[in-house]
C-alpha cells in the first residue's frame, strides 16, 4: 500500500584481505557505507542511512574447519517505506531481520525497524575433497547461529524486538569459485518450524 519510488544514492568504502573471495579461509571484509534519498534523487521519500559491516574468517583446522562470522549495524533516519526499513547492507544488499541472508530460521521481514543489528556465526567443515577429471570438488557441512535485533529508531530503543535462528547445511564447492549450498534453519520465534534455503554462494 506504499505507492511511490525510492531512488537511493549510496557511497562507501570496503577493506578486503580475504585469501579467497568465494570461499575464504582467512582474512576479513569490512565496510562502511552511507545512503540517502530525497526529492532531488527522484524519491518520494526523504531519508538517510548508515551501515557498518565486518566479516571475519579464521582457519581452525587447516584444510578442514573454518570459522566465519559477520557483524552488522544498520540505522536510518527520516521518512521511508517498509521495503527500505528492512534493507541491510551497502555493497551487498539483503533484507533483514529474517530470511536466508539476515536471520535463517526466521521468516523474511520478521522484525522491522529503522535501527538493526545482526550477528552470524558459521563453522564450515570440509569433509571430502574429490578430483573427477582433474576438477576440484569439495564437500562440506556447516553449522550456524544467526541473531538479530531491531528497534523502531535510535530514539526508540525501548521499542525493540530480537530473535535467533540456528541450523545446519551442506556445501558443494567446485574449483573454489562455484558454490551450491542447502541450509535448514530453525527458530523459537517460529516455534522451531523448518525453513529450507537453497542458493549459490555463501551468504557472507
Amino acid at each position: 500500500g506504499e505507492e511511490g519510488f525510492a531512488s537511493v544514492l549510496q557511497t562507501g568504502m570496503v577493506f578486503d584481505n580475504r585469501d579467497n573471495e568465494p570461499a575464504p579461509n582467512s582474512g576479513y571484509w569490512s565496510e562502511f557505507s552511507f545512503r540517502g534519498a530525497a526529492n532531488f534523487t527522484g524519491s518520494n521519500w526523504d531519508f538517510v542511512g548508515i551501515n557498518l559491516t565486518h566479516r571475519q574468517y579464521t582457519t581452525l583446522i587447516e584444510d578442514r574447519v573454518v570459522s566465519a562470522s559477520r557483524l552488522v549495524f544498520d540505522t536510518s533516519f527520516g521518512d521511508m517505506p517498509t521495503q527500505e526499513m528492512v534493507r541491510m547492507g551497502g555493497l551487498i544488499n539483503y533484507s533483514a531481520l529474517g530470511g536466508q541472508y539476515g536471520g535463517r530460521g526466521m521468516r523474511a521481514w520478521r522484525f522491522v525497524g529503522q535501527t538493526k543489528a545482526l550477528a552470524q556465526q558459521e563453522f564450515r567443515w570440509t569433509f571430502a575433497r574429490l578430483t573427477p577429471r582433474a576438477q576440484s570438488v569439495n564437500l562440506g557441512a556447516v553449522g550456524f547461529v544467526d541473531y538479530g535485533w531491531a528497534a523502531r529508531s535510535l530514539q526508540e530503543l525501548d521499542q525493540s524486538q530480537s530473535g535467533y535462528g540456528t541450523g545446519a547445511g551442506l556445501r558443494v564447492t567446485w574449483n573454489t569459485n562455484f558454490i551450491v549450498r542447502v541450509d535448514a534453519g530453525f527458530s523459537p520465534v517460529e516455534e522451531w518450524g523448518n525453513k529450507l534455503y537453497i542458493n549459490l554462494d555463501h551468504i557472507f
